[in-house]
């Protein structure tokens, strides 16, 4: 499975840890080196996804800007529009956007699947395979519905918080909606998380359906000198969105951050000594 780690503007060298990597596109429009930065990784092979900064900003960034963006930096892949919890939203405008924006294939297209219910949810989640354009399909870590445990394991240790997404990919699985996802060759996204223990379930299990994650995880925990150990976080998540203008971290940070993106890469693919 591909990270990609989400760092502040200073520290953008970081995230050469990995050749996978999401962007935001109002921070490209905050600041020119964060895309130049970008724009250089992607001429250098680097897989680049641009997201269309729902999550940040609590509603999509005009398509319009976010195409102008994705053309000027000529991004790898491109997240359609997503209204949080609302999947009939979402559905409608990821087929207005393709109709109308991005009509050709200059660019991987991504959908967010989103809903205020478990069916929702899943409807939204099919609707999205049955739409050729799509070549991934993005699965947040925020879920706002109650998902039940249909009796899988999990690992004794995993943290609440990220049993939900566990849970809804045991689903698609278990109904046969992950060979429909695998049939039309399409993957899975996962957008954030809740702490990053979770990719080491998904290696365990061997589901190379789900192609990469993206996290600010390891620079947030990082930055208060919070190590994940071999079990994931030592602590109940800091749930903070990034300070891109971060411009002071000490060595003893720096090294920490260091250390977390290191495990992550240990729980997504076993890269890197799984130290405690």
């Amino acid at each position: 499975m591909k990270v990609g780690f989400i760092v502040p503007v200073k520290y953008l060298r970081l995230s050469l840890e990995s050749d996978f990597h999401l962007i935001l596109p109002h921070i490209v429009e905050e600041y020119p080196e964060y895309g130049k930065f970008y724009k250089k990784r992607i001429k250098a092979g680097d897989f680049v996804m641009l997201d269309n900064s729902t999550f940040e900003l609590g509603r999509p960034i005009d398509i319009e800007k976010q195409r102008e963006i994705a053309y000027k930096l000529q991004v790898n892949e491109v997240v359609l529009p997503d209204f949080l919890g609302d999947s009939n939203k979402t559905l409608k405008n990821i087929e207005k956007t393709l109709s109308t924006i991005y009509t050709n294939k200059d660019f991987s297209i991504a959908g967010v699947s989103q809903g205020k219910s478990f069916k929702s949810y899943i409807n939204c989640f099919q609707q999205l395979i049955k739409i050729k354009e799509i070549n991934t399909i993005g699965m947040p870590a925020i879920i706002d519905f109650p998902v039940k445990n249909m009796g899988w394991e999990v690992l004794s240790y995993m943290p609440q918080t990220v049993l939900k997404r566990i849970y809804l990919i045991e689903y698609l699985h278990a109904e046969g909606i992950i060979d429909e996802l695998t049939k039309s060759r399409k993957q899975i996204h996962l957008l954030g998380s809740f702490d990053q223990i979770e990719l080491y379930y998904y290696r365990i299990k061997g589901y190379d359906f789900i192609r990469s994650n993206d996290s600010s995880s390891a620079f947030i925990h990082g930055q208060r000198n919070i190590k994940y150990t071999t079990k994931g976080l030592p602590c109940k998540k800091i749930e903070e969105k990034i300070d891109f203008g971060c411009s002071n971290l000490t060595k003893s940070q720096l090294a920490c951050v260091k250390h977390n993106m290191k495990m992550i890469k240990w729980f997504a693919n076993g890269e890197e000594d799984k130290n405690e």
